[in-house]
């Protein structure tokens, strides 16, 4: 019986999907390769949304930090701010807040620190700027 066109592309398809014992064995299963993810897209996705939640959370701290260096409590902002950089490092908002809050604790070696890894994030911010500038100063003095 003569092999027909679809038949033989039928065969050589299936024959290449097919996973050989040596590839198997060299590469693993996807699942393996990607820890309990199924693909790289889920994996992704699953990332995605634990760096969305973590942002939510981090901007939950900044702005309860917020709150408390309006009320001029700077040692629990500075614990909020902290939190916040903790969950996300290059958080402007948060670590401008810690600074500042490190400022009116007369943490001056803190406060530049803040400070300056602030203005590293935007370096054109007149207000990182100006922590920055009022840590250096009240460290030298």
């Amino acid at each position: 019986m003569p092999l027909r066109p679809w038949n033989a592309l039928a065969l050589v398809s299936a024959l290449c999907l097919l996973p050989t014992a040596a590839a198997q064995a060299q590469y693993g299963s996807p699942t393996e390769s990607f820890g309990t993810y199924k693909d790289p897209a889920t994996r992704a996705a699953q990332c995605y949304g634990r760096g969305a939640r973590a942002m939510k959370k981090a901007k939950k701290q900044e702005a309860a930090g917020e709150t408390e260096k309006a009320q001029e409590n700077y040692r629990r902002a500075k614990e909020e701010f902290s939190e916040a950089v903790g969950l996300q490092q290059g958080y402007f908002d948060a670590l401008l807040g810690l600074g500042q809050a490190q400022l009116a604790l007369g943490q001056k070696e803190s406060a530049l620190d803040s400070c300056t890894h602030a203005l590293s994030v935007k370096p054109k911010s007149e207000e990182a700027q100006a922590c920055t500038e009022a840590a250096r100063g009240s460290a030298a003095g």
